[in-house]
């Protein structure tokens, strides 16, 4: 049996008729001579075996195959079938599906499981093993070898299942997987390979009548994840029924739980026992699946849910009325709806320590950090009151539904009506349609979950703007938008239905067009469409730029000393240290400061991932900053940094400010250049510290 880099190499060799070197394929393989000519071999066995001629090798020149038509015909036909190998699955994709599995799976899984479903070697498997072992257990989760078995996972059942769905969420399609549970249809995509090994087919189909059962007793919507994670919650139940062990006792709540709550949970299990006998629905699993319940996040509630934080949710608004000095009027019924839709769940989530990550968290807290601090602040005085500690995640959810309502403009009735479709749930949705209305005039917007959109739904807006793909709705009336609009999501969205930019954005355009006429006249524009956007986005950022053009302007020690360019790091820590090594060999900070930077991402995560391949390696001017100062570290090799951008970090900066005064400012300019992606890739390319350090200093304006 061929593994799949014998198949890549197989394939490569029939498309081309020359000798291809055993170099060239190591190239084309991204793997050593060794492999190369380890998978010659099999293939050569493979040629044989079908009663071929095998490979033909010239010293000098590589290896090709025989041309011969009977080779020709077999090994067309042969990659024509539909077989394991039509579909070869990368790296990422293997280890996302290794980790999926020992997640879910509660017994031991055999390596040779891994080796058969991926087409992989042992040792590759090994490797992908050994490279997700410390992952895994920066999230709380030990992988452990029985000989003889297989590799199985433990650890916190919680932190099990939110992994689970936050890693399933990140890298595959909701929408697939809605089509499988209901209809059964898979692709031959990584979505596909997940689901008929990860799930039971036959099962997914009662958990979801389950779910069902549950939301129409509740009289509610759950969002995509929330339906996810109780989809993965019964699952986990059913393969956990092998184990005697049965749950950890940390998970079940000290305190009295709803006790309607606690009848539908009793309910569920019972059900799903008529399935799996075998299942041990006790009190202990009873309060732990009303703990789940309790913590979801819905996107619809048709009455009232148990429990009452009405009291909360009014001392709320009224305190960040009061802090920015606002009054939301009419929209203070529909904020307040918004927000009960979160408390109780949020406040069940810390009751039961569930930890819901917001993955728009760092622009958040980057675009609303007054209004983010304000409502952290608040949220501190209320918590204290009522004995529970907010997180920040769940703060800056609650940040996105003060923020949409503060940005909230007259409607117009002749203007379209919008569907917004999300898979992080109604917060992010009402965020994404918040930045759509910076620029637009719009008549309505509503939000749904993936499953919950069908074409009859459809029918009844002018425009469905989406963060995922929707193969089935009409294409005429989608427009895939990423969740922080982007110029080119502005253009898809103007160009799509003739939208209108609101009135304080029709008066840049029109001095937008008055500046590049003027532009024109003195020189050529390579790109005009380009240029309007670019010159369109500084004059909407003109007002929260006011308020840092009266501050002092402050020395930074940046030069070409203290560049590194094309550095070896072995771990992510060696690479923080070296990034920081410039401005400690100079004096401008002391090591406290970098080991400090250690500790915030241990502590937080990636957070200072701003763009794909870029970090921003800071602290606090209370960590050891004796002087204001910047380096450049690039690598010769990207360092993985699990962040969500889910690419190796090739460029580090490292910024050390003693004041906080403009450094907002600053980090703005950072950030952009960070996202300009043709610059950095120029930065990563470069050489020389000289060219580096010119093209930095000039987007950020240091000369």
């Amino acid at each position: 049996m061929l593994n799949t880099r014998a198949v890549q190499i197989l394939k490569k060799l029939y498309t081309e008729d020359d000798y291809i070197s055993v170099h060239d394929l190591a190239e084309f393989t991204k793997s050593s001579s060794r492999s190369v000519r380890y998978n010659l071999q099999k293939i050569d066995s493979f040629l044989r075996k079908n009663r071929l001629s095998p490979l033909q090798r010239h010293h000098l020149k590589g290896v090709k195959i025989d041309k011969e038509e009977k080779t020709v015909n077999f090994l067309a036909e042969y990659f024509r079938k539909e077989n394991p190998y039509k579909r070869i699955f990368s790296k990422d994709e293997m280890k996302l599906f290794i980790v999926l599995n020992l997640l879910i799976h509660q017994k031991e899984i055999p390596i040779s499981f891994f080796e058969i479903t991926l087409n992989a070697s042992r040792t590759a498997i090994i490797n992908f093993l050994a490279e997700i072992k410390t992952p895994l257990e920066e999230k709380g989760l030990k992988l452990n070898w029985v000989k003889r078995k297989g590799v199985f996972l433990t650890g916190d059942e919680n932190r099990r299942i939110l992994e689970f769905a936050n890693l399933f969420c990140e890298r595959l399609s909701m929408n697939e997987f809605y089509n499988y549970m209901e209809l059964g249809k898979t692709s031959t995509g990584e979505g596909g390979l997940v689901f008929r090994h990860v799930f039971n087919k036959e099962d997914l189909q009662y958990i979801r009548g389950l779910i069902l059962f549950l939301e129409n007793e509740l009289g509610c919507t759950y969002d995509d994840r929330s339906f996810l994670i109780l989809t993965v919650y019964f699952t986990r139940l059913i393969n956990r029924s092998t184990d005697p062990t049965g749950l950890n006792g940390n998970l079940i709540p000290h305190r009295p739980v709803n006790r309607q709550i606690d009848r539908i949970s009793f309910i569920l299990l019972e059900k799903l026992k008529e399935r799996h006998p075998e299942i041990i629905a006790d009190e202990k699993e009873v309060a732990y699946l009303t703990s789940i319940i309790l913590s979801m996040k819905t996107v619809k509630a048709n009455r009232k849910r148990p429990g009452n934080f009405s009291e909360l949710a009014d001392k709320l608004i009224g305190k960040v009325e009061e802090a920015c000095q606002i009054r939301f009027r009419e929209q203070t019924s529909e904020l307040k709806k918004l927000l009960l839709q979160h408390i109780e769940p949020m406040i069940n989530r810390i009751r039961f320590n569930i930890t819901l990550e917001n993955p728009l968290f760092d622009e958040i807290v980057q675009k609303h950090r007054r209004l983010f601090l304000t409502v952290k602040a608040i949220c501190q005085e209320i918590g204290a009151e009522y004995d529970v500690a907010i997180n920040d995640h769940e703060i800056s959810y609650l940040t996105i539904y003060f923020a949409a309502m503060m940005e909230k403009i007259p409607r117009n009735e002749d203007l379209p009506k919008i569907l917004v479709v999300c898979i992080e749930g109604v917060a992010i949705s009402k965020y994404l349609a918040m930045s759509v209305t910076k620029l637009f005039n719009i008549k309505h917007v509503d939000t749904l979950p993936v499953r919950e959109i069908h074409p009859s739904v459809v029918e009844n807006y002018d425009l469905v703007i989406s963060t995922v793909d929707l193969p089935d709705i009409d294409k005429k009336k989608v427009v895939r938008i990423n969740s922080i609009v982007t110029r080119e999501d502005v253009e898809k969205l103007k160009a799509r239905l003739h939208l209108n930019f609101n009135k304080r954005t029709q008066n840049h355009v029109a001095k937008v067009e008055r500046l590049v006429h003027v532009i024109q006249e003195s020189c050529e524009i390579k790109d005009i469409y380009k240029l309007q956007y670019d010159l369109l986005v500084e004059l909407l950022d003109d007002q929260e730029k006011e308020q840092y053009q009266q501050e002092k302007r402050y020395r930074l020690e940046f030069s070409q000393d203290e560049i590194r360019i094309g550095e070896k790091a072995r771990t992510w820590k060696e690479a923080i240290y070296l990034g920081a090594k410039p401005l400690l060999e100079k004096g401008y900070i002391k090591e406290t400061y970098a080991e400090k930077i250690i500790q915030n991402l241990e502590d937080y995560g990636p957070y200072m991932s701003i763009a794909p391949k870029v970090l921003l390696s800071h602290a606090g001017p209370d960590d050891g900053v004796n002087e204001n100062s910047m380096s450049v570290l690039t690598l010769e090799k990207g360092i993985d940094f699990h962040d969500r951008f889910a690419v190796p970090v090739f460029v580090i900066i490292t910024l050390a400010l003693k004041e906080t005064k403009g450094y907002l400012n600053l980090t703005e300019k950072i950030i952009r250049l960070a996202n300009q992606q043709h610059t950095v890739d120029r930065i990563i390319r470069s050489a020389n510290k000289r060219d580096v350090y010119h093209l930095i200093a000039k987007h950020l304006h240091l000369n």
